[in-house]
């Protein structure tokens, strides 16, 4: 445990000061950029800066159920906004001889039209470094430092919390070696830490620091055929819970998972994979009735009929660790089809169709019957529009709706935002 701590201190310390020094410069990160097609190389650097405007229009902000509740915690039945969004950024490459060196930073801005107590400003910084050395040695190391809005799906339990203006600081910084000790074998390590702090005194509770062990090995035959195995060990620490919350729930929780992964590329237009896992969620001696044990998978289909078209299909069964009045953990079930088709060099259009029960189990008082089960239903479509290199716009729309068996947990919300990205 001491060798542990000193090596996982020695990695926070040293890491995020070694990738700085690597590149020397500022960045900003956007993730996903509808302009993708066209980024510009010169010689052994490349940079990609960008604009973004967005404007959506949201019905239910903060994911009421009726205009009872709304009335209660809000004071009116005005749920719906406009939301305006500004986002500038830089992605800067920098590859020297096999060694790829990636900084993406990125300034955003949000402005609500009704609800302008939920405006915020945040920003993204991503350094990563994709290292490569000898033959049979490859690996990543990186560091990640945003700054989100949190969302309000399950926050709905008093007026202070559903108003207040969440920001959360997201940091990780993590390290990734592989060895490919044969040409169809290969083994990998890795470590990571993820913090989470919640800037609103309220929300305190929920701050947390995620450390991840995983090692694994893996086989890719001549027929396509992929398997690998891995572990993975995670430790959750809830640093500035209250007394009476670390008294009920405890303030730390240990994951184990064993995950079997087999992939088959049938043909270039087919590609299957598979994933079997196995869960345990273990807590102190001292809140033992909420741990868990649980077998999880997740199925996935690639099709690919035509060059410009495509579809894929995910079925899962996934245990979520969480933290809530009594339970522990949320069984999820779910559903879940992709397609996409490029209808012209200028035109493309796609979405996808979710559905998901939610299963809320581990509950943390053995003399309490309270259960909670809900059904989420998702659907989304968007079109891209490039009239010109460099610019992208897009027309999106999202429909999600929840159905609980607890009360004041059902909510509809639908979105229709349109964005527009310039590359410079």
């Amino acid at each position: 445990m001491i060798f542990r701590k000193t090596i996982i201190n020695s990695f926070n310390e040293y890491i995020p000061k070694l990738l700085y020094l690597l590149l020397m410069m500022p960045a900003f990160t956007y993730a996903a950029p509808l302009v993708q097609d066209y980024e510009r190389h010169e010689g052994i650097i490349s940079f990609r800066p960008y604009a973004l405007a967005n404007v959506t229009y949201d019905s239910n902000i903060f994911k009421l159920s009726n205009v009872e509740q709304a009335k209660s915690l809000l004071g009116t039945s005005q749920v719906s906004d406009v939301i305006q969004k500004k986002e500038i950024g830089l992605e800067t490459k920098v590859r020297l001889s096999r060694q790829l060196i990636t900084v993406d930073l990125n300034l955003n801005d949000a402005q609500y039209e009704k609800f302008n107590n939920l405006n915020y400003s945040g920003s993204r910084e991503n350094v990563r470094w994709d290292w490569v050395v000898g033959d049979h040695f490859d690996g990543v190391l990186s560091y990640n430092d945003k700054e989100i809005a949190s969302g309000f799906a399950d926050v709905v339990s008093s007026n202070e919390t559903v108003k207040s203006n969440n920001i959360i600081d997201y940091q990780k910084t993590a390290a990734r070696l592989n060895w490919h000790f044969k040409p169809d074998w290969a083994v990998h390590a890795s470590y990571s830490q993820e913090q989470y702090e919640n800037k609103a005194a309220v929300f305190s509770y929920n701050d947390k620091e995620l450390d991840t062990l995983e090692c694994g090995i893996s086989y890719e035959s001549s027929k396509q055929i992929t398997t690998a195995i891995s572990y993975k060990n995670t430790v959750t620490d809830y640093a500035h819970r209250s007394p009476q919350s670390i008294a009920l729930f405890g303030s730390t929780n240990t994951q184990d998972r064993i995950n079997i992964t087999v992939g088959w590329n049938i043909s270039p237009q087919l590609t299957l994979k598979s994933d079997v896992f196995f869960i345990s969620l273990n807590y102190p001696p001292e809140h033992s009735v909420r741990n868990t044990d649980n077998l999880g998978y997740q199925l996935e289909a690639f099709y690919t009929p035509t060059e410009d078209a495509k579809v894929s299909v995910i079925l899962s069964k996934d245990v979520i660790p969480i933290e809530d009045v009594f339970f522990s953990n949320s069984e999820q079930k779910r559903v879940m089809v992709s397609p996409s088709w490029k209808v012209t060099e200028k035109i493309s259009v796609g979405g996808d169709f979710e559905y998901k029960t939610i299963d809320y189990l581990g509950n943390s008082d053995p003399a309490s019957s309270a259960s909670r089960s809900d059904e989420v239903t998702r659907f989304s479509a968007y079109s891209r529009y490039y009239p010109i290199q460099k610019l992208a716009i897009e027309a999106a729309y999202t429909n999600i709706s929840r159905d609980s068996n607890t009360p004041g947990r059902n909510f509809n919300d639908e979105t229709i935002s349109a964005t527009v990205v310039y590359e410079f």
